[in-house]
């Protein structure tokens, strides 16, 4: 492994997790930032820090650090054995292509065999590809037979992950790239990480998507406290609701995944009912976004302050491929095209089977 070169593009919260991981392996990575500004404060403290990750000390002699603008990029990234990607979905197509474009300029400098690790679990609205799938077309076998496309869930926060609490992961990428799944397990295993593997990857981002829907849904619901339907019934929402919420969704996301012929261990296993329970809380992103969203707050503000919400993109997706209730409604709060009192109570009717029509629910 160590003489292997390892590349990481998107320092952010996992991206700081992950580069903590390597480094206290004593593995030499080269990190590639997007903000020139935390860059040059990297380089001048070797301190890694962002609004959910401590401080981290990195070692100097280990992180060599520069921008993706940077022409090391061109440099660099074609003689990788492997790049992991800790961006967010949205980034995912233009770093992808700009990887594509170093491979096709430098085929000489290009390594024997490259491993692309994906973190991120959102699709294109536009084409319906889910991370795995873009990767899969934009490096084709055909013309980079050497290239392995590996995905990696972490079921763990990167506070924790960065602080050494033993998180699990799920490693996935076809049987073809057993090898590569083994090198990934091998560079980010410190000792007490539960890793797992699977051979349904693009099912992995899929059960991803569903799980950060899943989790806004929840966020809203506990956010509300207490729902008053028009029928006078009142419902108080606690820990013991908390609990139900989680079951009701996990019987919606077991619907879903059946609608999109999601493997059924995929969507039992770590990627689905581990990693929403583990979300369904003040640190989960998606979680946070729903409750702060049934607190009255502006969508943007949230935004603005929690940063990337994969489950929003999520939403717009699978409202497209599902006739899912929740889904459907969520979508509609989130393009401002209902209520949050009108979703909430089909939402909880949907949760609590209540049997209300809907001129029943305000």
């Amino acid at each position: 492994m160590s003489q292997r070169t390892i590349s990481l593009i998107g320092v952010g919260d996992l991206g700081g997790a992950f580069l903590k991981i390597q480094t206290d392996k004593g593995y030499p990575v080269n990190a590639f930032f997007k903000d020139e500004n935390k860059l040059l404060k990297f380089q001048e403290t070797r301190e890694h820090n962002s609004k959910k990750v401590e401080k981290l000390k990195l070692p100097r002699e280990l992180v060599n650090a520069y921008l993706t603008t940077d022409k090391n990029f061109n440099e660099i990234i074609p003689k990788s054995d492997i790049i992991e990607l800790t961006i967010p979905s949205l980034a995912l197509p233009e770093i992808l292509n700009k990887i594509e474009q170093s491979f096709r300029e430098n085929l000489d400098r290009l390594s024997k065999q490259v491993t692309i690790v994906l973190t991120s679990k959102g699709a294109d609205i536009e084409t319906g590809l889910t991370p795995y799938k873009l990767a899969k077309k934009i490096f084709p076998k055909r013309r980079y037979p050497r290239v392995s496309i590996v995905l990696t869930t972490v079921v763990g926060f990167a506070d924790g992950i960065a602080k050494g609490e033993p998180p699990s992961m799920l490693i996935s990428g076809r049987i073809t790239d057993k090898k590569s799944i083994r090198l990934i397990k091998a560079l980010l295993n410190p000792g007490y990480f539960v890793m797992e593997h699977s051979f349904h990857p693009n099912d992995v981002c899929l059960t991803g998507m569903i799980k950060n829907t899943g989790a806004i849904l929840i966020g809203i619901c506990e956010g509300i406290k207490t729902y008053t339907f028009q029928n006078g019934l009142k419902i108080p929402i606690e820990i013991t609701a908390k609990h139900t919420f989680k079951h009701v969704v996990m019987g919606e996301m077991r619907k879903i995944a059946k609608e999109l012929g999601i493997n059924s261990s995929i969507i039992e296993g770590l990627a689905g009912r581990e990693d929403l329970d583990l979300s369904c809380n003040p640190e989960g992103r998606n979680w946070s976004f729903g409750y702060r969203l049934a607190k009255g707050e502006n969508m943007e503000d949230i935004i603005s302050d929690i940063g990337t919400i994969e489950g929003i993109g999520a939403t717009k997706y699978l409202a497209q491929k599902t006739d899912s209730l929740c889904i459907g409604t969520l979508n509609k709060l989130l393009n401002e095209r209902i209520t949050l009192e009108r979703a909430a109570g089909i939402i909880l009717r949907d949760f609590v089977p209540l049997r209300l029509s809907d001129s029943e629910v305000m």
